[in-house]
């Protein structure tokens, strides 16, 4: 069973290797995880708070301009609309902060009251919605079914799960690149997959252990354009949800190549 350095300063370990040293070791064990959620969880607090302050600063200093002096019709407009795409940048934010907080919030349950889910359904309708977005930037969009793959879960939160990818693959993908969506049933394993696969930008190796830390933005997404610019939240929400539903989330990738992430969900029998 692992120690750690923080373990001694809890309850002293004689040595004995008796039940009690062993008693010792597992209480030792658990303040070290409530020490590192509590930990997480002052992070977590501080980033939100500092994620926040930018377009509250933003949706203050505009007003007060606004308020500044007597100004043309249309350059209230133009002031207004400026609000407008803060708060919406806000609202987006604060969205996506409660799903988040809901998913970790009990994954035990998630899986209890869940329902069952047909990927393909989730996987057409989200391509449905972006396929607008697709042939505007002259990017192709396609989706493939080898196996079908039922799971059982949060109906909304599995989509997001897609709209997520799809969306950021599509963010990171130039004119006249391929996304595509491949739904399949792993044999050995009976786990439900799917994978995002594009032939965008691509992601640095440095970046990969970090790609789904909260507020995280790597290099190719500091460019802040109007089809970039996000939250640091997608992918860490993704996990998040995976996880929850017993899942996996992972990622390979080279730069200039693209990049393709894999979900892998346990699969729901009817019979059970």
């Amino acid at each position: 069973m692992p120690s750690s350095s923080c373990s001694h300063r809890w309850v002293p370990i004689r040595g004995t290797g008796d039940e009690l040293d062993h008693l010792s070791l597992t209480f030792n064990l658990l303040l070290d995880r409530i020490a590192s959620f509590l930990q997480q969880r002052r992070e977590f607090l501080a980033n939100a708070a500092h994620e926040l302050r930018t377009p509250l600063a933003a949706l203050r200093s505009t007003t007060e301009v606004a308020l500044r002096s007597e100004r043309t019709t249309h350059e209230y407009q133009e002031l207004l609309g400026t609000i407008i795409e803060e708060s919406e940048s806000l609202e987006v934010l604060v969205n996506q902060l409660l799903l988040l907080a809901e998913t970790e919030a009990d994954t035990e349950t998630l899986l209890l009251t869940g329902e069952p889910v047909a990927l393909e359904e989730l996987i057409e309708r989200s391509c449905d919605m972006f396929v607008g977005v697709a042939e505007s930037r002259s990017i192709e969009l396609r989706f493939k079914i080898v196996r079908r793959g039922m799971v059982k879960g949060n109906r909304h939160h599995l989509r997001q799960v897609i709209n997520n990818l799809v969306d950021n693959s599509l963010k990171f993908t130039p004119a006249g690149g391929k996304v595509n969506i491949t739904l399949d049933v792993d044999s050995l394993t009976s786990m439900a997959c799917f994978s995002v696969q594009d032939t965008g930008v691509g992601i640095a190796v440095d970046e990969k252990p970090r790609l789904f830390d909260r507020f995280y933005r790597g290099d190719r997404s500091r460019r802040r354009d109007a089809v970039t610019r996000g939250t640091g939240l997608g992918l860490s929400i993704c996990q998040a949800i995976v996880k929850g539903h017993g899942g996996t989330l992972s990622v390979e990738s080279q730069i200039g190549q693209g990049s393709c992430f894999l979900v892998s969900l346990p699969q729901y029998h009817p019979s059970e």
